[in-house]
C-alpha cells in the first residue's frame, strides 16, 4: 500500500456521485476542522477515525481502518428538539449509508462495513451527524 489514506478521495468521489442532496463533500482533519469550513449545507466531511490491528506478524499487518462521514445540516426550526434538523438529515444519512455500505473503495480494500458512530453533535447552529465505516487493509514492511 503506497498511501495509507488512499480511501479518503475514493469515498469523497463516491459520495459526490451518489448523494445528490449534498451540496459539498470534502475531507477534513477532524470535526473541529469540518466545523471551521464554510461550505454550503447540507455537506459531508470524510474524516479518518483510527485503526485496529486484526492480525500482524514480522512483515505484514492487517488493519481495520475506520472512516467517519459527518453530515452537516443547518436548520433553525425546532432548535430545542432538533426535530426539523433530523427530518432533513434522515434521508441524506440513509443515502450516505446506501452509497457506501458494501462498496469496495478500490484494490487493497475490503468492502465498507458500518461501525459504531458517535452521537450527533450540535455546534454553532449546525447539526453534525456522523456515520462510521470500516474497511480492512494490509500493510507490508520493507524488510
Amino acid at each position: 500500500m503506497d498511501d495509507f489514506y488512499a480511501a479518503e478521495p475514493l469515498i469523497v468521489t463516491r459520495l459526490k456521485g451518489q448523494v445528490s442532496a449534498l451540496k459539498s463533500v470534502a475531507g477534513a482533519r477532524d470535526l473541529d476542522g469540518a466545523a471551521e469550513m464554510s461550505r454550503p449545507a447540507p455537506a459531508a466531511y470524510v474524516i479518518p477515525s483510527g485503526e485496529a490491528i486484526r492480525s500482524a506478524n514480522e512483515g505484514e499487518a492487517t488493519l481495520e481502518q475506520y472512516w467517519v462521514v459527518v453530515i452537516a445540516v443547518r436548520n433553525a426550526r425546532d432548535l430545542q428538539s432538533g426535530e426539523a434538523e433530523r427530518r432533513e438529515v434522515g434521508p441524506i444519512k440513509a443515502a450516505v449509508i446506501s452509497a457506501l455500505l458494501g462498496w469496495k473503495p478500490g484494490k487493497g480494500f475490503t468492502p465498507l462495513s458500518i461501525a459504531q458512530a458517535p452521537p450527533p453533535i450540535p455546534l454553532d447552529g449546525v447539526g453534525f451527524y456522523p456515520v462510521r465505516f470500516s474497511t480492512r487493509i494490509t500493510v507490508r514492511g520493507v524488510g
